[in-house]
């Protein structure tokens, strides 16, 4: 079976500007090519023959492949970041797919709204493009469903990037999962059912705050208790997807081994226990959540995969591939094909 990373981000910052990049341990650089010598040479290799699959003739797996993530360019560049990431998914056949990076907020009425309908528009004619993502994760509390022009506009925008046939990756923290899922509800009323959209990273879990004991308090962390209810609540939806991901991204420091398999065994699996394995994919959010926390993107999905696996059997070996494939519509569907969406 085709392993997928789910969430890999590629940048090239001598091309391109971040401004939430200022400051961070991150790399000049996230390339094919560096993704390659990770998952194309041995470790691949490795990974083939514990699955029963043949390598290739450089030594590299086929099975191994990832769906490339928006990695929040400064908002002007979004369409020729698209056009950029778009060019290495062609260019090269492990990446399988683009999210890419949209504005919402101005999907309403008016110019401004003519201007998202475009960038929807772009998005669902290139073939490169299997979803689209706004984030999220830096709106003030409430604004995604406090009854403004812009949460209005953004209600609208998800509808129509699913009416266009663009999955939606949902980037939040935590404290904003009761509001998603006020959104998501509205969402479902209108479209049956939330298929084609996932959470990224969990939902934004913070481990470090939530540490059990560390006050004195006996058991669970209250706000840990609050985030599984609230996943809980999220997996109610029909069609709605999990990424297990991101864990990395919310540590302050490096984390040991025996550390990412406490988190991972605290938060992945109640989270895909809530969702199921079967609407549950696992992604690195390589190098955001990797390289600055000190793991490696392979040592993460190995650590994911065997936990999952000693806590649901086989049924884990769907978060590993099947259910991005299927989520994304990578299957056996000529790229070509892929503009041909209803618009």
């Amino acid at each position: 079976m085709r392993r997928i990373d789910s969430h890999l981000h590629l940048w090239d910052r001598r091309r391109f500007d971040y401004g939430w990049m200022a400051g961070r341990a991150l790399p000049e650089t996230s390339l094919p090519e560096e993704f390659a010598a990770v998952w194309g040479g041995a470790h691949a290799a490795r990974a083939a023959s514990r699955c029963g699959a043949e390598s290739s003739a450089d030594g590299g797996s086929p099975n191994v492949a990832a769906v490339v993530i928006e990695a929040g360019v400064n908002a002007p560049l979004r369409d020729e970041e698209r056009k950029w990431l778009g060019g290495l998914v062609r260019e090269h056949p492990f990446l399988l797919g683009l999210v890419a990076a949209v504005d919402l907020a101005a999907a309403g009425a008016g110019s401004a709204g003519e201007e998202t309908e475009a960038q929807l528009e772009a998005c669902a004619g290139d073939p490169a493009v299997v979803g689209i993502r706004d984030n999220f994760e830096g709106l003030p509390a409430g604004e995604l469903v406090d009854g403004s022009p812009a949460a209005e506009a953004r209600f609208h925008g998800l509808v129509r990037a699913r009416e266009a046939g663009l999955s939606v990756d949902l980037c939040v923290r935590a404290a904003q999962l009761p509001e998603l899922c006020t959104l998501l509800e509205r969402i479902a009323g209108v479209r049956g059912d939330l298929d084609g959209f996932v959470l990224d990273h969990l939902g934004k879990p913070l481990p470090e705050q939530w540490a059990d004991g560390g006050d004195g308090r006996q058991g669970p962390h209250p706000a840990r208790l609050r985030w599984q209810e609230d996943i809980a609540a999220l997996a109610a939806f029909p069609g709605f997807k999990l990424k297990v991901s991101g864990i990395g991204g919310q540590l302050s420091g490096t984390a040991s081994a025996a550390e990412l398999d406490r988190l991972v065994l605290e938060y992945a699996v109640p989270a895909v226990r809530a969702f199921g394995a079967e609407r549950s994919m696992v992604g690195s959010d390589h190098p955001v959540s990797t390289l600055p926390c000190g793991i490696t993107q392979e040592q993460w999905v190995r650590t994911v995969e065997r936990t999952l696996r000693g806590e649901f059997g086989e049924a884990a070996e769907q978060t590993l591939g099947a259910v991005a494939e299927h989520h994304y519509g990578l299957g056996s569907e000529d790229r070509s094909t892929r503009g041909e969406r209803r618009w």
